[in-house]
């Protein structure tokens, strides 16, 4: 699926509690105007998210339905939940020129990376693994889904060289995460004019 367009399509990925969406959230922050893909998902939301704003949440039935005629770019169930990027959101975008930003996990950028290979891909890791476990004990009540998250984030790690670039997020440093993020864009807009 080669795309023929200026705009970017820029992947982010990492493991749990890395800070993805913070960078998105600074990235706008610094005046980048693009489109944040909205995943869809069969899981309840936590408080405060929003429906179509943080995620798309579905019931099964919607989701399956979704999958059914061909609509979602890549999907996977994680932690029992079913997680899926709406195509859509990507293509029409792109098209109109405009740069689309995907989270995703690293097993859904290894599919998006198969059918779509201009897209630039970034694993944002984290200095250490302690970094990562204060934060999703802050999200994560439950000991088990805690330990499960750590070792999957273990997992994740191991695959950060798939990706095209790899950018330590470090704590305290996120100032410098965007820098780096930034030059990458600066980088390919070049290349892309």
């Amino acid at each position: 699926m080669g795309l023929v367009t200026k705009a970017l399509f820029v992947l982010i990925a990492g493991p749990s509690g890395v800070g993805k969406t913070t960078v998105m959230h600074k990235l706008r922050e610094r005046g980048h105007d693009f489109h944040k893909v909205i995943t869809a998902t069969t899981r309840p939301p936590r408080p405060g998210e929003k429906h179509r704003v943080d995620y798309h949440f579905l019931t099964e039935a919607e989701f399956d339905q979704l999958l059914a005629d061909g609509k979602l770019l890549e999907n996977a169930a994680v932690f029992g939940k079913k997680y899926g990027v709406p195509a859509d959101q990507v293509l029409e975008n792109l098209a109109a020129g405009r740069d689309v930003f995907l989270i995703t996990d690293v097993q859904g950028a290894a599919t998006i990376r198969s059918k779509i290979p201009e897209v630039i891909s970034i694993f944002l890791k984290p200095t250490s693994l302690a970094q990562i476990e204060k934060r999703i004990r802050s999200r994560e009540t439950d000991p088990i889904a805690i330990e499960r998250r750590l070792s999957e984030a273990v997992k994740e790690i191991a695959r950060a060289n798939e990706f095209t670039h790899v950018i330590v997020n470090r704590i305290g440093k996120i100032e410098e995460t965007l820098d780096q993020i930034e030059k990458l864009l600066d980088h390919y807009r070049r290349v892309n004019d």
